[in-house]
Parts: structure tokens; sequence; C-alpha cells
């Protein structure tokens, strides 16, 4: 399943059947054996070159319990660390303040198996836990940041994840009515339910994320078989993979005609109105159907949008002045 590097798949849920499906012999349908449990659900996520099947919970809740725990062993640590050091300042042994206000004397004297007073071994000892803990919270804490940080699955790939699990519409041998055949069955087989959907993570960041783009990704019809592909080692996988190829292209045509008719357009229509105040009006109009164009055709930020928007009302004032100075002095 060779695939170019320029060519940006996407996951669809294809709920019509294969060509050819219906005029299937009965002898090729018991040769079908749909992959099912978790390598088949592992081999389809991996199908993708385009990862948007990397769907997973992210388990917000147990991360939120994770991190509780961990900061309350930490608070609990930290007490009695504390408590140590406000035993050492109130007694009356030197040796205790000698080794809290010097780590080498503390940690020779805890290394000393001829000492007999153990507060420098259990301050010690409470230190290195204070170590490993320290350590494990602040990464727990990392983590979950760049877990927060990304993105949830969007419905198609949603859809089409939900279409594999449920598996192919089938009459079982005995049975009179069809019915799908799960590929996986427990928990895992749950995940796409209404009580996570919240709970989602997609393992992918879309280079295509204009608004443009996404709607024809989420309303493109793979027709063309050269444009989209099916699973070759599982004949009831009713999902394809189609190549990003086409909406690339349309939505860089549509860009191009939108620029031209947003500049070449707007200086031609100005020229022809007299009206200095009906200028003025189209330009404000052409200014903004120019910012929508950013917003939704691009992947521009809000910086960016306000430059180039600045830049193209300043073009288009530039012209109006010019022409209204040369009707003036006409």
């Amino acid at each position: 399943m060779a695939q170019s590097t320029s060519i940006s798949p996407s996951i669809v849920p294809r709920l019509t059947p294969k060509a050819g499906d219906r005029n299937m012999t009965q002898e090729a349908k018991t040769q079908i054996r749909p992959s099912k449990g978790f390598p088949g659900l592992a081999n389809w996520i991996a199908r993708d070159p385009d990862n948007e099947s990397f769907i997973f919970r992210k388990f917000k809740a147990l991360s939120a319990r994770n991190l509780l725990h961990l900061q309350a062993e930490l608070i609990i640590l930290e007490s009695e660390i504390n408590e140590l050091d406000q035993e050492a300042l109130d007694g009356s042994d030197s040796d205790k303040v000698a080794s809290i206000m010097r780590y080498e004397t503390l940690l020779e004297r805890a290394q000393d198996k001829a000492n007999m007073n153990e507060f420098e071994r259990r301050l010690m000892k409470k230190l290195r836990v204070l170590k490993v803990r320290i350590k494990e919270y602040h990464e727990a804490l990392c983590l979950q940041l760049q877990v927060n940080s990304m993105s949830s699955p969007r419905q198609r790939p949603r859809d089409a994840l939900r279409v594999y699990l449920q598996g192919p519409l089938m009459k079982p041998h005995g049975e009179t009515e069809s019915r799908t055949l799960p590929r996986i069955h427990g928990g895992t087989y749950d995940i796409l339910e209404e009580t996570f959907q919240d709970d989602l993570v997609a393992l992918v960041k879309s280079i295509e994320d204009d608004y443009l783009s996404r709607l024809l990704q989420d309303h493109w019809s793979p027709g063309s078989s050269n444009y989209a592909f099916v699973s070759e080692h599982d004949l009831s996988d009713q999902t394809r993979i189609f190549r990003n190829t086409k909406i690339i292209r349309t939505v860089a045509i549509l860009n191009m005609i939108m620029a031209g008719i947003l500049l070449i357009g707007a200086i031609v229509h100005l020229h022809f109105v007299v009206n200095a105040n009906v200028k003025l009006g189209l330009v404000a109009m052409y200014t903004m159907f120019f910012a929508s164009s950013m917003v939704l055709c691009t992947n521009a930020r809000r910086a960016e949008t306000f430059a180039a928007t600045a830049t193209y009302a300043a073009v288009l004032v530039v012209f109006v002045s010019g022409d209204l100075s040369s009707t003036s002095n006409g």
C-alpha cells in the first residue's frame, strides 16, 4: 500500500457495500476472515498514513486522581521533614543542629555506623524518598500538560472507528436475521460511547486545518478508485482511506480564484464607480470579504490576518485616493 509523502489520506466511514459484494459467491464469502481482536484493530489504526485513526482515551479523572495522590504523598513527606527540622532546632543537641546546617555533616553522621543517634538516618531516609517522589510528581505534571494540549478527534475519524469496531453486517450460521459482528469486546469497544466523548484524544496534528479544508474533508465523496483504497486483507472492512489530493487542489484553486476576485475584481469594480461615498463603502466591503477569506480559507493566525488585511485595505485606499484625485482634477 505504497503512498506518496505528499498525499494526505483521511479516514471516512463507508456505510455502503463495496462494489461486487452483492455478487460475491457463497464460496468467496466463506473465505472472508475479518480481522478481529486487538491485532486487527492495531493493523487498522496503523493503516492510515495520516494517523487520524490514533484515537484513545486520556482518562482525565484517573490522571487527576493520580496527581492528587502524588501531591498528598508530598504533603505528608513535607510535614515529616519539617518535624525533623523542628526537632533539631528545639532540642539541645548541637550535633543535630550541625546536621541541618551543613549537608556534609548530615551525610557523614548518617553513614557513620558508630553514631547511635538515629536522627540523621531518619532525615536522610526522608530526603531520599523526597528525591524520588518529587521527580515522579513533576514528570506527571509535565506529561499531563502535554496531554491536555492535545486536541480531541474530529467526528469523521470517530465515526470511521465506530463503524470498524461494530464489524460487518452478517448472518451467523443458524440465525434468521443479520447482525453486526463486533471485532473486539470489553471496555475498549465502549470508548466511543457518548459518556467518553470528552475524554478522547487524537494523536495527530492536522496540517490542513482551515475551515474550508475541514469542510471538504468531512463531506468529500471518495467515489474514484484512483483517490481511495480499501483494505486488501479484510474484505469485510466497511471503511476506506481516501487521498486528500483532490481536496488540496480544490482548496488551492478556490484560494487563487478568491485572491483574483478580491484584488483584481475589486480594483476593476472601484474603477467604474464614480460616487466617492460608494467607493469608500466598497473598500470596507471588500476588506471584510478579504478578512473573512483569510480566516476561512487559510491557516493564518490573528496577527497575520490583521497584517494582511491592513495591507489589502491600504492598496485599495491608495487606488481610490489616486482615482479620486484624477477625477477631481479632471
